[in-house]
C-alpha cells in the first residue's frame, strides 16, 4: 500500500500466526521496494497467536512508498 504517511506519523497492523507466543521474539525488517530504511522505524509488540507491527516515518516529510517487510520468529521461553 503506497498510502501517504505524514512526517513523524505511525501506522500499525497485526500479523496473525498460530505458532507465535508472547515469549517469542519477532524481528521485522524493511526488505524491499524503493524505500530508504533510514526513513522508517519499526517496532513489534508480541502476543499469543499474533504480533503487532508499528511503522513510523522518521523523515522530515510525508512518504508514499509501498514497503515490503520480512519477519523471522525466534522461539523463546520464560526462564
Amino acid at each position: 500500500n503506497a498510502a501517504a504517511l505524514g512526517a513523524s506519523s505511525s501506522v500499525s497492523f497485526n500479523v496473525t500466526n498460530s505458532v507465535v507466543t508472547s515469549t517469542d521474539v519477532a524481528v521485522v525488517l524493511l526488505a524491499g521496494g524503493a524505500a530508504n530504511s533510514a526513513n522508517y522505524g519499526i517496532s513489534v509488540n508480541m502476543g499469543s497467536g499474533s504480533f503487532g507491527v508499528t511503522v513510523r516515518n522518521l523523515s522530515g516529510g510525508s512518504l508514499s512508498e509501498a514497503l515490503v517487510l520480512n519477519f523471522v520468529i525466534i522461539k523463546g521461553v520464560n526462564a
